[in-house]
């Protein structure tokens, strides 16, 4: 048994094709196919069943109104996860910017500490206890400091 069937395959350069929708009714299945290709994604699902009502035509626009409708959830979705990310980015940030302000008044702080500790070792006064300075600020403790600088140049003199 010999299977008498003929096979058309058609060369479609679509850069080529210039129909509009007024001549898409009255064309050629195969220049409907090429305006559809060409165009279904300058369209609404509406206009391009009045254009090509052709069930074929129906079908592959509801596909691709399938697709169109997941590609937009997908961006949603998308930029929904890109600005959480972003969110935790910049909290983590903030967090290492605070950690390391607070680590670099620390130093400072300790550092005045020891200052005011030499100072007070220095002018023979009674050394504070650490809890007592480390409750004092940072500006507090640097007019201690300077306190007992004054205090010390007095003497020396």
């Amino acid at each position: 048994m010999v299977l008498d069937e003929s096979i058309e395959i058609h060369s479609v350069e679509l850069s080529k094709y210039n129909g509009d929708t007024n001549q898409v009714c009255g064309a050629s299945v195969l220049e409907q196919w090429c305006y559809w290709i060409k165009n279904a994604n300058e369209h609404t699902v509406e206009e391009l069943q009045e254009y090509l009502p052709n069930l074929e035509f129906l079908r592959a626009t509801v596909e691709l109104n399938a697709i169109r409708e997941i590609t937009e959830e997908k961006s949603m979705y998308d930029a929904r996860e890109k600005a959480s990310l972003d969110i935790q980015s910049n909290l983590i940030d903030a967090r290492q910017e605070g950690l390391q302000e607070g680590r670099q008044e620390g130093r400072q702080q300790g550092e005045a500490i020891g200052r005011v500790k030499t100072y007070q070792e220095l002018l023979g006064d009674r050394v504070a206890l650490d809890e007592e300075l480390s409750k004092m600020t940072l500006a507090e403790l640097g007019a201690k400091v300077s306190e007992l600088q004054e205090r010390l140049r007095k003497r020396s003199v």
